[in-house]
């Protein structure tokens, strides 16, 4: 039996995202163009232009592609992620929904333990990169990743899919297989607490607390937001359970009119009983003897 125990910190990072806006053109009396601040008193429109998806579908689809994409691309929305993933997923449940992307079912449930590793194109876990606000990241030894030790659903904001290498510039071991972009989680201008509880199979129960200080006028306009992720489950397979704690810290500072200050952090502590990867599994006689659910047993130093 091996007890995985994994603390992962991750740094400040710096967060630009990049919004569309759409303008119109009014003509004053006299030829005159209406500059921007100057109000709308007596300015006559003579032209307005107005944005949005063609039909309700194509708003509330779960994985969407962008106009300017130079590569097959998927983006899924936050909407997604907080109305149609389960609390105790991670981000490979967050990915399954999108094309080209294969994520296996979980044999243990309960969101704890490495049992879902995603594949992308037909290219396995280590073949592809996974960044997180920018930042690739994976395995000391090789590209590849844990599912069960980095982010859970509620600390992804909304993820880019690149089924292409990428750009010269993007970051990480494994660009000619594409990447898995994720972001963290916007921050509110407004005050708001919200908080999930979740129970189901397996004595399975997660918490998800957020915070949203909304805009201080006391920090110069800056806003931080706190969210607090906490689970455990017994596990559907014999002596396979484990914990998992996760605090997320996001500031953010406007500095002037063009720039804004991102300071992030994050920590995980995960703790589950997992077989070791070179064993050979339960038999068949095992399985006839102790039912499906069987794994692992409570005897120190015994294997199976």
């Amino acid at each position: 039996m091996n007890v995985r125990h994994k603390t992962w910190l991750n740094g400040s990072a710096l967060v630009l995202i990049a919004s569309l806006a759409a303008g119109a053109a009014f003509a004053q009396e006299g030829g005159g163009t209406a500059q921007p601040g100057a109000g709308g008193e007596g300015v006559e429109a003579n032209n307005v232009v107005v944005t949005a998806e063609r039909s309700p579908a194509a708003a509330a689809a779960p994985a969407k592609a962008s106009l300017d994409e130079t590569q097959p691309e998927a983006i899924i929305s936050h909407r997604y992620i907080e109305q149609a993933t389960p609390e105790t997923g991670g981000w490979a449940s967050v990915v399954s929904i999108a094309p080209s992307v294969s994520v296996g079912a979980t044999s243990n449930g309960g969101g704890i333990g490495d049992y879902q590793t995603p594949s992308m194109r037909g290219f396995q876990d280590g073949e592809f990169n996974v960044t997180y606000d920018g930042i690739a990241f994976g395995d000391t030894n090789d590209p590849t990743h844990h599912s069960a030790d980095y982010f859970p659903t509620s600390t992804i904001g909304s993820v880019v899919i690149d089924r292409g290498p990428g750009a010269a510039g993007d970051m990480g071991q494994a660009n000619f297989g594409g990447a898995l972009h994720f972001f963290s989680p916007q921050v509110s201008d407004t005050f708001g607490v919200v908080q999930k509880l979740t129970y189901g199979s397996f004595k399975t129960w997660a918490s998800v607390t957020t915070l949203n200080t909304g805009t201080l006028p006391q920090l110069a306009g800056g806003k931080l937001l706190v969210n607090l992720d906490e689970r455990t489950s017994a596990g559907e397979l014999s002596n396979t359970g484990g914990d998992e704690y996760d605090q997320l810290v996001k500031f953010e500072l406007p500095i002037g009119d063009k720039l804004n200050l991102t300071v992030f952090g994050t920590h995980e502590w995960t703790r589950f009983n997992f077989p070791d990867s070179n064993g050979p599994g339960e038999t068949w006689q095992q399985v006839q003897l102790y039912g499906k659910n069987f794994s692992l047993t409570n005897t120190p130093g015994e294997f199976y």
